[in-house]
């Protein structure tokens, strides 16, 4: 679990927000969920709950790039290295990728969408009033999307080892200098060499890229507290296999069934 221990820390110090997981998982604001290092599952929403929540956009058309440090080596893809591109489109642009530890990986995103809940504390007394009907409820842990940043495009490439590598086009038909056009340019994204990768995520169309979220204070405190970045690593020690170990944040009182292995 190094590579993904790595990955998480490192993620959430660079953006303050944790990253979706596992890359490219379907979420929304108001989701309701389990999340351990399997990845997110949505079991419901606040909208089934009977619950409204009111969406802002604090922020909108911002650009993400990091990539850690000196662990990662980039340089751009000459055009006559380009592979074969698409039948009618021109491999315009493009990045080479060479990592040197695992858990090392490189974010590109653009297009980036900030949301978050805006009745945070009607949800938070409503939540709170629901609890109080089932006893379950108090004792159990359960995730809620409260914020979220969506990027399109959007390029994530981990790093499973040292010696992993990665090669990434871009195409688009018109031409296309850099991943801000390829939208515009009706582009793709191609990954035509890849090694020792752990995860990896390649989009033109919009996707969430991180996000934060609200759990249960635990008993005999009330109203929620934000999602750290150490609970999910404290959710499956390394090496358990017992699923008593995992933290579960799923509401009882919602009865749904316990989360298979």
């Amino acid at each position: 679990m190094a590579v993904f221990n790595q990955f998480w820390d490192e993620f959430t110090n660079a953006f303050s927000r944790l990253p979706v997981w596992l890359l490219g998982s379907p979420m929304q604001l108001g989701d309701i969920g389990v999340i351990d290092r399997r990845g997110w599952e949505k079991v419901t929403t606040l909208e089934a709950l009977g619950i409204k929540p009111i969406p802002r956009r604090v922020e909108s058309d911002v650009s993400y790039s990091y990539a850690s440090g000196d662990a990662v080596q980039i340089s751009a893809l000459a055009h006559a290295e380009a592979g074969q591109a698409l039948a009618g489109a021109e491999a315009a642009a493009g990045m080479r990728m060479a990592f040197k530890r695992g858990g090392a990986f490189v974010v590109r995103a653009e297009n980036c969408r900030h949301s978050q809940i805006d009745n945070m504390l009607e949800v938070d007394e409503r939540l709170r009033s629901l609890g109080e009907s089932g006893a379950g409820w108090r004792t159990r842990r359960w995730v809620l999307v409260s914020q979220i940043t969506t990027a399109q495009p959007c390029i994530v490439v981990v790093a499973g080892s040292a010696g992993a590598e990665a090669v990434v086009e871009i195409q688009g038909t018109g031409g296309v200098s850099n991943l801000a056009e390829v939208v515009a340019a009706r582009g793709s994204l191609q990954l035509t060499r890849e090694e020792s990768l752990d995860a990896r995520i390649l989009s033109v169309k919009r996707v969430p890229l991180m996000w934060r979220g609200k759990v249960r204070r635990k008993w005999p405190l009330s109203g929620l507290r934000d999602l750290g970045r150490d609970d999910l690593a404290a959710a499956s020690p390394e090496g358990s296999s017992d699923p008593d170990e995992l933290v579960d944040f799923l509401a009882a009182a919602l009865d749904i069934p316990e989360r298979a292995e």
